[in-house]
């Protein structure tokens, strides 16, 4: 069984996830074949909403905005169309490494948030 997604209470927010989420679907089709990653991040923390947690949470945050830096730096190499893309330096972007390593590539981010009640 697939492990669910953690979330928990942080300073900032009332809810906060605390892992990433990643999902590959391959596409055929009478065209050819694909691949979509699908990424949902886990939420950066600044250090002084991070200052008010426990150890732990400290730690946990400190991994997630660490994975969030070798993500940004490996789309800023790709974009750079630098020789050299830094995709080793964490789980999540070795997980990305097909995305940094082809040439036919669209990257896109998009934001999604509870609408107000």
């Amino acid at each position: 069984m697939a492990e669910r997604r953690k979330t928990h209470a942080t300073f900032a927010n009332a809810e906060s996830s605390r892992t990433h989420s990643f999902t590959k679907l391959r596409i055929r089709t009478s065209c050819g074949e694909g691949e979509i990653s699908l990424v949902d991040l886990a939420g950066s923390e600044r250090n002084k909403d991070s200052a008010h947690h426990d150890v732990s949470r400290q730690k946990e945050s400190a991994l997630i905005n660490s994975s969030l830096m070798a993500l940004k730096e490996c789309v800023r190499k790709k974009q750079e169309k630098a020789g050299y893309i830094p995709f080793r330096s964490s789980e999540l972007t070795r997980l990305l490494k097909p995305v940094f390593t082809s040439d036919n590539t669209v990257f896109s981010q998009v934001n999604l948030g509870k609408g107000a009640s």
